[in-house]
């Protein structure tokens, strides 16, 4: 699968992109444990038992990481909500109303970008991995998206972020194609970049009925329905389409043409 892939991949700068539903959240948290493996050697150790307990000298600090959001209302809501539902539900632990996550070996910072110290605390730390969640704006979930500045400030981050390997992650559904994830992810991306795109259906545990409901759903908005449903790059129109039997990947060229004189 797409999900495992990404998953296992020792890319720097991962970007996992898809339709809804897709397990996009679930292999992102994946991609955090299986990172963790990969990191450990090269982590610092304690040079002196804990009288509490909770590590012996020689034990390896544990793996700094972020969590990025748009809002630390919508990480509550709904990033926290899949994690907990997820198999990895019985072994994380949020903490200090959800700004901290805790797995054995891992300590995650937690973060909505509407907090107006966010980015500084950001720019303050050193990571080995951060993760964007849904960097581009999702209207119909009331998704606000990121500035292309937090991503920046998380290539900083992860190269201050001691020896070993580093990872700055990505996962989204695809944005319109003005957005500053294109050209990131499709048109330019970065040295070391790899980008695993999600097909629609590759989710076993979603039914055919709620696939076919998310189709009509969208289907008077064409640019809509190639994001959100078939997992693509897309131009934005406002309003209702012109014709219902418009679609933007059979009717719209990939490529600028000049017209024939």
């Amino acid at each position: 699968l797409t999900q495992a892939e990404f998953v296992l991949s020792k890319s720097r700068y991962p970007w996992i992109i898809g339709p809804e539903r897709e397990g996009k959240t679930f292999a992102s948290i994946a991609a955090f444990f299986a990172f963790l493996e990969t990191v450990r050697p090269y982590l610092p150790v304690h040079q002196h038992d804990d009288p509490a307990g909770k590590w012996r000298k020689d034990d390896p600090y544990d793996m700094r990481g972020a969590f990025i959001r748009d809002t630390h209302i919508n990480l509550k809501r709904i990033t926290v909500d899949s994690i907990k539902r997820s198999p990895f539900g019985d072994i994380i632990e949020f903490r200090d109303d959800y700004h901290k996550l805790y797995a054995d070996g891992m300590d995650i910072d937690l973060f909505g970008m509407d907090a107006p110290d966010s980015l500084n605390r950001i720019q303050g730390a050193e990571y080995q991995i951060i993760h964007l969640e849904e960097p581009a704006p999702i209207i119909h979930t009331g998704n606000q998206g990121m500035r292309e500045e937090v991503y920046l400030m998380g290539m900083r981050r992860i190269a201050a972020g001691g020896e070993g390997p580093k990872r700055l992650q990505v996962a989204m559904n695809p944005a319109e194609r003005k957005h500053w994830t294109f050209k990131w992810a499709i048109e330019r991306p970065a040295t070391g970049a790899q980008v695993f795109r999600i097909k629609k259906g590759e989710n076993p545990h979603v039914s055919k009925e709620d696939r076919e409901a998310r189709a009509e759903a969208f289907r008077n908005r064409p640019d809509l329905a190639a994001r959100y449903d078939e997992g693509e790059f897309s131009d934005v129109y406002e309003g209702v389409a012109i014709t219902e039997e418009y679609k933007q990947q059979y009717h719209l060229a990939k490529v600028a043409l000049d017209p024939l004189p």
